[in-house]
C-alpha cells in the first residue's frame, strides 16, 4: 500500500511490501528519488532510500518525484519493467512517460525471474 504525506515544502511516499521482499520504506521527495538495485557495499538498501537488494531491478530502474503537489513515477529504461496497478509503463529498455501516482496505487518493480541455480527472484510489489 502506498500513502502520500504532503508536508511543506515536500511530500513523502511510503512503500509497503505486499510480498515480503523488503522492509517498509519512506521516501522523502525533496528531490527525485532513484529506484534501483544495490550496486556496491557503500550504497545498500535503507528504509529511507530507493535502493533494493533484488536481481529483478535494473541499477537505474525508475524515478519517483513530486511536482506542484502531485507525485509521479517513470521507468528509466529498465529491463524488467515498472508497473502501476498491473499496467506496464513502457516497453523493455524504453523510458516511460511520467505517470501520476495516487494513494492506494500498487507499484511493481520487475518480474519474477529464474536464476541460473533454479531459484526464483521475486519482483518487488508495493502499495502506496
Amino acid at each position: 500500500m502506498t500513502d502520500f504525506f504532503n508536508t511543506l515544502p515536500y511530500a513523502s511516499v511510503v512503500l509497503e511490501p505486499l510480498n515480503d521482499t523488503f522492509v517498509t520504506k519512506r521516501l522523502e521527495l525533496y528531490e527525485a528519488v532513484k529506484i534501483g538495485r544495490k550496486v556496491n557495499v557503500k550504497t545498500g538498501p535503507e528504509p529511507t532510500n530507493g535502493v533494493f537488494d533484488s536481481k529483478v531491478l535494473s541499477r537505474n530502474h525508475a524515478e519517483i518525484w513530486q511536482e506542484n503537489g502531485q507525485v509521479f513515477i517513470r521507468d528509466v529504461k529498465s529491463s524488467n519493467g515498472t508497473f502501476v496497478n498491473g499496467s506496464r509503463l513502457s516497453e523493455e529498455g524504453q523510458p516511460s512517460a511520467s505517470y501520476e501516482l495516487h494513494s492506494g496505487d500498487e507499484i511493481e518493480f520487475g518480474i519474477d525471474i529464474l536464476n541460473d541455480d533454479n531459484v526464483t527472484s521475486k519482483h518487488l510489489l508495493e502499495g502506496l
